[in-house]
């Protein structure tokens, strides 16, 4: 099948591809196929079991215990300065408003004020970089385990198994996968804490 252009009509392809095949298939037609709006993209796939799969992520993530608190008190703290920002700003706008209506704004202070805020924006940034770059070491180690496990459990698999599986699935799981999880770690895990606190 083709449309005008003479390329195969991708929308037969996904019209026969649904939720349960491409879980059940542990994303090997989601790899294979074309999805979403212009053929590009890959459908949401869902786990059957949430509880079991946050347990063994807590686990990969446990050694980091103590790096995980640091990163919660260096987001609490980047965040606690970003909402004193406006505020800080009020009392300096407070200052210039009562300065033009009175003997003039009084420079020394509107300087000062606006020093605090610009340390306080200077100190959000500063604890919002650390936390980024704990946070990216806290996933790259836990990922660094989690491929050690899956080398091993490769090296333990029959090679009957691997003749049966897909070319590249097997690479893919080990390193698309697993890349995909540390990308998806690293940014929801900073997004949902800043929007948490904020």
């Amino acid at each position: 099948m083709s449309n005008d252009t003479g390329l195969p009509d991708t929308t037969a392809i996904t019209e026969h591809v649904d939720d349960e095949t491409v879980v059940a298939t542990t994303g090997r037609e989601a790899r294979r196929g074309s999805f979403g709006p212009g053929g590009a993209g890959m459908p949401t796939e869902r786990t059957r079991d949430f509880r079991t799969v946050m347990r063994r992520l807590a686990q990969a993530l446990g050694n980091e215990r103590r790096w995980l608190v640091v990163i919660a008190a260096l987001t609490l703290g980047s965040v606690v300065l970003v909402v004193l920002g406006p505020r800080l700003l009020g009392q300096a706008t407070d200052i210039i408003i009562t300065g033009s209506f009175g003997d003039g704004v009084d420079m020394a202070a509107l300087r000062q004020s606006l020093v605090v805020v610009a340390l306080s924006y200077l100190g959000s940034w500063v604890l919002g970089y650390g936390q980024a770059w704990v946070l990216a070491g806290v996933v790259q180690r836990s990922m660094f385990q989690l491929r050690s496990q899956v080398e091993r459990k490769l090296h333990h698999l029959p090679l009957r198994y691997v003749d049966a599986q897909d070319r590249g699935d097997l690479l893919s799981r080990v390193t698309n996968d697993i890349d995909n999880l540390a990308q998806s770690l690293q940014q929801t895990t900073s997004q949902i804490l800043t929007s948490l606190l904020t």
